[in-house]
């Protein structure tokens, strides 16, 4: 089993850990704290950690509405019991909730996924009709691979260009999405390239 196998084997997660998993990623081994606060750690992009940011935030949404069954923990902060005695007590914050210890239950996560039509994500493996090779959490992933398909997909006649020219620029456009560097755009684009002959684009025909 890789690591994404022993996460299945979870039937609650902290929001924290949900947000994680649906964006394809393995979630920080501190049981406490947000995307947010990992938002900066080497180990992810910036759009990653905007993914992770969104994710969190609805699910956290969700949860809070009933739509996701769980447990809500709210943040807590410390507050002086008496002015100039120097002693204090955790207190909840009003209306908060703190990703890293509020639960949810992975059956009703999956059910609040389908609702919004999110095919593609952990909890919500492919069948064997679907694309398993755009699926992060698959142990076979390759971003590559998945990169060369998504561009040979997206491909439409455009004037002025040839098909190895609107390969790069949508590459280029989408490099983030794949973790793709300018060599690894390159290879790829040639790759997918049909007419490796060249030669000047023609005008689409109406």
């Amino acid at each position: 089993m890789d690591l994404f196998d022993y996460w299945r084997l979870c039937d609650e997660l902290t929001v924290t850990q949900a947000a994680h998993l649906v964006v394809g990623e393995i979630p920080p081994s501190s049981p406490v704290g947000s995307a947010e606060d990992f938002g900066d750690a080497a180990q992810h992009d910036a759009q990653v950690s905007q993914k992770l940011a969104a994710t969190e935030s609805a699910i956290a949404i969700a949860l809070r509405s009933g739509k996701i069954d769980g447990a809500v923990i709210p943040k807590f902060r410390l507050v002086e019991v008496m002015e100039g005695a120097d002693e204090y007590v955790e207190t909840p914050v009003p209306n908060s909730l703190d990703p890293g210890r509020s639960r949810v239950n992975v059956d009703s996560l999956k059910e609040w996924l389908r609702s919004k039509g999110v095919k593609s994500s952990f909890f919500l493996p492919f069948s064997d009709g679907d694309a398993a090779y755009l699926d992060r959490a698959h142990p076979r992933y390759s971003a590559k691979l998945a990169a060369a398909v998504s561009a040979w997909q997206a491909w439409e006649e455009t004037k002025g260009r040839t098909p190895k020219q609107a390969i790069l620029a949508w590459l280029q456009v989408h490099a983030a999405d794949f973790g793709l560097s300018g060599s690894a755009i390159s290879d790829i684009a040639t790759i997918v390239n049909w007419k490796p002959e060249g030669g000047a684009p023609k005008t689409p025909s109406r």
